[in-house]
């Protein structure tokens, strides 16, 4: 059996494409929940501060204002967070489903028994999109179709590797996205710290408590996608690893496999959610890449048979 040919047949089917867009539609609202806190707790006060310091609006008792607000945003803060990161669990056993269905491997019963996503989840959350051609040609053909020369379970490593390289790319672009808007950020305080004539207490108030938040958020941020793009790294040198020295029809076993997806499926739990217009703008080229490293490392495995030969 070519191996590489059944995972392109396996994730076009109707049950994985359910999970494919059932897995988008809760990353989705996951972020929902997690942008909608940000706007609330760190866009908001800034955009008052902001009115108020430029006279648009008029703003008395600011100690008393970010008393309640502060408590406020503590309560939404947690409801958010918690619903965040449920989806987001969910989210991520589905897509654990899909590729145990499509690589043809071994269940891991204590990752998956933490979270229930049965089919009436899976239905729940696919049913809409189902109805959407654009969204269910979005998510056919998940990996790359070059796997279909690679006949053994290397193509099953290959796009456990396109997993990892997609996902790193883009978590190095939007950390770069994160480090301009820190420099923006502080432009903007120390513009607003030099052309008006504040007290120190009003400097405190109504300008460095509502930038707070957001530099807090940006530093957590950066730190979060950091780590995620170091286990990516590990993860990485792990599959190179295991593909140092084969040839296309080489074998991987299948603990190795399992190593594998353990790791990438701790990767999508805890990682950063980023914005899904951040994957839209660079779709195309995270694509692209992606591909062009499967080809080039087929060519390698190609290289090494011939050398055996």
């Amino acid at each position: 059996m070519n191996k590489g040919k059944e995972i392109l047949k396996q994730q076009n089917t109707e049950t994985n494409i359910d999970k494919l867009l059932a897995q988008r539609r809760l990353y989705s609202k996951a972020k929902t929940f997690k942008w909608s806190f940000v706007l609330i707790t760190i866009i908001f006060p800034i955009i008052i501060s902001l009115l108020d310091n430029f006279r648009v609006v008029e703003i008395k008792e600011w100690k008393n204002i970010y008393i309640i607000y502060v408590v406020i945003a503590f309560i939404i803060g947690i409801i958010f967070d918690n619903l965040t990161n449920n989806y987001k669990d969910i989210a991520a056993v589905i897509q654990e489903e899909f590729d145990i269905s499509v690589f043809s491997i071994p269940k891991r019963k204590y990752l998956i028994n933490m979270i229930d996503a049965n089919p009436n989840i899976i239905r729940k959350y696919s049913k809409k999109d189902k109805e959407n051609t654009n969204k269910v040609e979005a998510v056919k053909n998940w990996y790359p179709t070059e796997i279909r020369k690679v006949k053994t379970s290397i193509s099953i490593l290959l796009c456990q590797n396109a997993n990892v390289n997609y996902d790193k790319t883009v978590r190095i672009r939007y950390k770069r996205g994160l480090i301009v808007l820190s420099i923006l950020n502080f432009i903007v305080l120390l513009f607003m710290s030099l052309i008006k004539g504040f007290t120190i207490e009003a400097l405190l108030y109504k300008v460095l408590i509502p930038m707070l938040p957001i530099v807090s958020f940006l530093y957590e941020e950066i730190k979060e996608v950091n780590t995620s793009i170091n286990n990516l790294k590990n993860l990485k040198e792990k599959i190179e690893g295991l593909l140092e020295g084969l040839s296309i029809d080489g074998i991987i076993e299948t603990q190795d496999l399992r190593e594998v997806q353990d790791m990438i499926y701790y990767n999508r739990k805890l990682s950063v959610l980023i914005p899904d217009f951040i994957y839209k703008i660079f779709r195309n080229d995270s694509e692209d890449e992606m591909n062009y490293s499967i080809e080039k490392t087929i060519e390698k495995l190609k290289e090494r048979t011939k050398k055996i030969v």
